[in-house]
């Protein structure tokens, strides 16, 4: 895997949304930053979300979202998805709140966050994620694996 940062901060004061999202399914599949489309460049996430199943669907790939309680603390689930594939590990894609206040997305690998696209390599999970993702009902935290379409 060869890692990116983000090529957009999010600043949607001034019609910018970070691109976070779509650097880390570039990083996930061995492509650079502006060969995945900015998904979320928008403030419709779910216009975005079906944008971006489309497009890995038309590449023979889909995305599997799990999400978890706000309630539940980061490395509760880090650990979790350790625990359950400790063997042949995958990196996956993690959502929650990053450290500017708005949603992020990061790289993870075992029960470690691997690479953030804003600072790189973080020395400590706070550094990335500080807390689950702000959702319209509930916060919650999301973790995504990109797998083959059968």
């Amino acid at each position: 895997m060869k890692y990116y940062h983000q090529l957009f901060r999010h600043n949607p004061e001034e019609g910018k949304y970070g691109d976070c999202y779509r650097t880390c399914i570039a990083c996930l599949l061995d492509m650079k930053p502006g060969e995945v489309p900015h998904f979320m460049n928008t403030d419709n996430y779910e216009e975005g979300d079906s944008h971006s199943q489309e497009w890995l669907a038309e590449r023979g790939l889909c995305r599997i979202t799990i999400s978890y309680p706000g309630s539940y603390m980061l490395r509760e689930i880090l650990n979790t998805v350790h625990h359950l594939n400790p063997e042949k590990a995958a990196r996956y894609m993690m959502t929650g709140k990053g450290a500017r206040g708005v949603n992020h997305t990061v790289v993870c690998f075992r029960d470690k966050i691997e690479w953030c696209p804003v600072i790189g390599k973080p020395k400590k999970f706070k550094d990335a994620l500080v807390g689950p993702a702000e959702c319209p009902n509930e916060d919650l935290w999301f973790v995504h694996f990109i797998g083959k379409l059968v």
